[in-house]
């Protein structure tokens, strides 16, 4: 019998937060007078939304034009509470 490994997601796991972390980090470092903040191109209400469309397709059940049609009416009746932590998000953008 083969031992089981979970060493590619853990790998994968602290790369993602690793990622994460230092785009923080990045983001709240001090800059010179003058100097342009950049603006934050990630935001957690996108990781959210990528987050339960990816559970909707991975459920295991194939959903019809309607229900496809109403969960992403759903989504965007939702969006202020999905990004209710990203306070400088353009909601016109389109996903």
């Amino acid at each position: 019998m083969k031992p089981i490994s979970y060493r590619r997601y853990l790998v994968g796991a602290y790369e993602y937060y690793q990622a994460q972390k230092l785009a923080e980090l990045d983001q709240n470092m001090p800059r010179l007078y003058g100097d342009a903040k950049p603006m934050n191109r990630s935001y957690q209400g996108d990781q959210r939304l990528m987050d339960i469309r990816k559970t909707l397709d991975e459920f295991g059940l194939e959903r019809s034009k309607m229900q496809r049609q109403f969960h992403e009416t759903f989504m965007q009746s939702v969006c202020l509470h999905l990004y209710k932590d990203d306070p400088d998000v353009d909601m016109v953008r389109e996903p």
